[in-house]
């Protein structure tokens, strides 16, 4: 068995090898089963937090979808992910966490590349709504921050630890502040 780093997910799946072997779905009562279904979603959950860090390191699309057994748009998706992480501590730390799901983190990663400073909102949108609701809001927060990008009204430049955005005056005195949500 791996010793140090990684050691944990080796003993963590041998774990849950068992588990799958003892599992009987017929046996349970419908209760027992969706806690059973909670508790195997959020493993789920944990785990996308390896693949999405762990992708940047490959970088590698094709390779990821041949070691994840899916498809070069979702490894796609996943490195894009992983990529984001980087910078954004908000997402990082949800999908850690296993507060949110993979695929709730793509959405929020392609909202954060063009609105940094979005996850954290898009993050407690992921924990309390619907899959569609946290979409429609992520796409709608990048399509505002790209308008503001097109009319020139947002600039982005590297601030320290971050980054930060300014408006021209023109900007903040045209767009109303409910259009203009990509978080100074």
């Amino acid at each position: 068995m791996m010793m140090g780093m990684g050691a944990g997910i080796l003993a963590a799946i041998a774990e849950l090898e068992k588990e799958n072997a003892n599992l009987q779905p017929e046996l349970l009562t419908a209760e027992r089963a969706r806690e059973l279904m909670t508790a195997y979603a959020r493993a789920g959950k944990l785990v996308s937090f390896g693949i999405a860090a762990l992708s940047r390191k490959l970088d590698d699309s094709s390779e990821l979808a041949r070691l994840t057994g899916s498809s070069v748009g979702r490894a796609k998706n996943v490195v894009t992910t992983g990529t984001v992480m980087a910078s954004s501590e908000e997402l990082s730390s949800a999908l850690m966490r296993g507060d949110i799901s993979l695929d709730q983190a793509h959405e929020i990663a392609t909202a954060e590349e063009s609105a940094p400073g979005a996850a954290k909102e898009l993050v407690a949108v992921a924990q309390e709504q619907p899959f569609r609701v946290l979409g429609d809001k992520a796409r709608k927060t990048k399509l505002e921050a790209e308008q503001l990008r097109d009319f020139g009204c947002v600039s982005i430049r590297p601030a320290g630890h971050g980054t930060t955005q300014t408006r021209s005056a023109w900007c903040t005195s045209t767009w109303s502040s409910s259009l203009i949500s990509v978080h100074p």
